[in-house]
């Protein structure tokens, strides 16, 4: 047996979080193959790194990697030797990186160097992971991303999974390694023709998770994080455990930011299932891994019209005219979205993640629509908005038409935001079981926090979770 082991960036910021996890090994099976990200607020940094150098900036890779260097400097030097080689590589790479890197007007190079180091980050952190196994009395191996199994195509910094070419390195990696443990960097992969390093996009570390779910043919897969697994509510002191959800709620979960992999990392997961795969995939908090956790299954034959809801702040466009090709490109971006659309219109939400988002989906509209001769469109950008809703696989409408489906959810859940004089922009059945309303981050006075204050209205409206 096999069990994939991914932690996010919030679980490996400290060396308490860390040992912690260790501690609680026995709970994995016997082989494993641990995923780890950056650890927090390390991706953004390198982001900063790069603008800084490309404007002729130096590079301090200490600071860019301060999270790391503090857990480094508690480690024994005795578990130092790789770990250094590596660190003082990647670090002389930082430094020289005014220098190294392509101009932007070299477009495919500029991508391609600035994708690498994006990947240093994981690839630290593994490695750093990997030494503290090690000195715990693990038999454990790192493994660098150029070595890594996982082979991709596609974009530099939005790469897609090769699935069946994964699985087949995958197979010939694991007759090769004898040690128990494999520890990888998670957020990229290889690509599958020119070996070139590529990153997963937004959500990469978990898309590679699923990936190497498929590809190792594992048993059990765990996404350790910061909360107790998915909540009924984003509240912790309010939401409880949902205990089950199926692959379509957690997609349209995932949209919401209810703290799950995205809808492109549950495609590798979809995938194992539907080729017979019957693995058990968990989301838990670091501290109590075999405590309360979410299970994610293929399909639930217990149908419940809502099992949470959830928000997060939106950025919208609202774009009229010729718009054709616009759903191809937003697949291809890589970004995350919520878009309804008709022949001439389209009102697209994004997620506001953080300042790279902005400018990151201007620029893929701006390209779409310079590309090539078309006729007129035009684009309304709107801030300061946020998407709530609800999720829960008895709400799709095609099969409970009967009982209303999710319209009737709708018109329920429009009817208690409204009740606590929340105004609405737009309300949708957005997803296959979830339904979403967009509304005003604020209110105008900016007394009201309307996001947090729409989750708890339909929340307790539906009291998922309640008998």
């Amino acid at each position: 047996m096999t069990d994939i082991v991914k932690c996010g960036g919030g679980t490996l910021d400290s060396m308490e979080k860390i040992q912690r996890i260790i501690d609680q090994w026995g709970i994995f099976d016997d082989n494993v193959v641990f995923i780890a990200s950056a650890n927090g607020g390390t991706t953004n940094r390198i982001k900063d790194a790069i603008r800084h150098a490309e404007n002729g900036g130096s590079v301090d890779p200490e600071a860019v990697f301060e999270g790391f260097e503090h857990i480094y400097r508690l480690l024994p030097s005795r578990s130092r030797p790789l770990l250094d080689s590596r660190r003082d590589s990647i670090y002389n790479e930082f430094r020289r990186m005014p220098q190294n890197m392509p101009p932007r007007s070299d477009r495919n190079n500029h991508r391609s160097y600035t994708a690498c180091r994006h990947l240093e980050g994981e690839t630290l952190s593994a490695a750093l992971f990997d030494g503290i196994l090690r000195e715990s009395g693990h038999d454990s191996e790192f493994v660098d991303l150029r070595q890594s199994p996982l082979a991709v195509s596609g974009d530099c910094h939005n790469a897609r999974i090769d699935l069946s070419e994964s699985r087949k390195k995958a197979s010939a990696m694991r007759e090769k390694n004898s040690h128990r443990i494999i520890v990888l960097p998670g957020y990229g992969g290889v690509d599958r023709d020119t070996g070139a390093l590529k990153t997963l996009g937004r959500n990469g570390s978990d898309t590679a998770a699923s990936g190497y779910l498929y590809s190792f043919g594992a048993d059990r897969m765990w996404m350790i994080t910061n909360v107790r697994g998915i909540l009924t509510i984003n509240d912790e002191h309010v939401g409880e455990t949902v205990p089950q959800l199926d692959t379509d709620e957690t997609k349209d979960a995932a949209v919401l930011a209810a703290k799950l992999p995205g809808r492109r990392a549950v495609h590798g997961i979809e995938r194992y299932f539907i080729e017979g795969g019957m693995p058990e995939i968990y989301v838990t908090r670091w501290d109590n891994i075999g405590g309360p956790k979410t299970r994610i299954v293929y399909q639930e034959g217990q149908k419940t019209p809502v099992k949470l809801v959830a928000g997060r702040d939106m950025i919208l466009y609202l774009i009229e005219g010729d718009i054709k090709g616009l759903q191809n490109m937003l697949y291809d971006s890589g970004m995350e979205y919520v878009v309804f659309l008709q022949e001439d219109y389209a009102l697209l939400a994004v997620p506001d993640v953080d300042s790279d988002t902005e400018p990151y989906a201007d620029g893929a509209l701006n390209n779409l629509f310079s590309s090539r001769k078309r006729g007129h469109v035009s684009t309304r950008k709107y801030a300061g908005f946020s998407l709530v809703g609800a999720v829960g696989n008895g709400m799709n409408s095609l099969d409970d038409l009967e009982n209303g489906g999710s319209v009737g959810i709708l018109d329920r859940g429009s009817h208690a935001i409204r009740k606590r004089d929340i105004p609405i922009a737009f309300g949708h059945d957005m997803g296959k079981v979830s339904i979403g309303y967009i509304l005003k981050r604020r209110s105008n006075d900016g007394s009201r926090d309307y996001g947090m204050e729409a989750q708890r209205a339909l929340y307790d409206e539906f009291r998922p979770g309640k008998k």
